[in-house]
């Protein structure tokens, strides 16, 4: 099975057939010697590669160098996404749930609620991704809700 399903379905289908073998032999149409044999066959692990890569320090300054190019809000907003993401390595999950409220000014900290595994952790930022975030905080206003907002095409800050 380890060879035709993925590991997680292969076992999952072996727990289900070890469950429907322990009934087998609770009613009695099967020994015991038979079921303790039957349930010991060996489960594979493995693990699978995520998908994506890392980007380079190259490719992350070339993003910059085209946010820092479009003066507009959407080049302040992008820059201030990619400098976050970055530096606090955070899943897309993570950065659309940021709240306002949960970027802390003084300490240069962002609080990331229900992360994986449905944590909560404190992620602070370096003086790059606090500048790029306070230059979008300009653009954004005070408003609470949520830290990134949509752009329109005019410029306009979608609330």
């Amino acid at each position: 099975m380890s060879e035709k399903y993925a590991f997680s379905n292969a076992n999952k289908m072996m727990a289900a057939l070890s469950r429907v073998l322990e009934e087998a032999w609770k009613l009695g149409q099967m020994s015991a010697e038979d079921y303790h044999r039957a349930i010991t066959i060996e489960r594979k692990t493995g693990q699978r590669l995520l998908k994506g890569r890392a980007l380079s320090i190259g490719e992350v300054q070339a993003l910059f160098h085209v946010c820092a190019q479009d003066s507009s809000v959407k080049g302040s907003r992008d820059a201030a996404l990619i400098a976050v993401l970055y530096a606090a390595g955070l899943r897309r999950s993570e950065i659309v749930a940021i709240d306002s409220s949960d970027w802390n000014m003084v300490d240069n900290c962002l609080t990331v609620r229900s992360g994986k595994g449905d944590k909560d952790r404190t992620t602070y930022l370096d003086d790059g991704a606090t500048a790029a975030l306070m230059d979008w905080l300009i653009w954004r206003g005070e408003e609470p809700g949520a830290l990134f907002y949509p752009t329109r095409k005019g410029g306009k800050v979608e609330h």
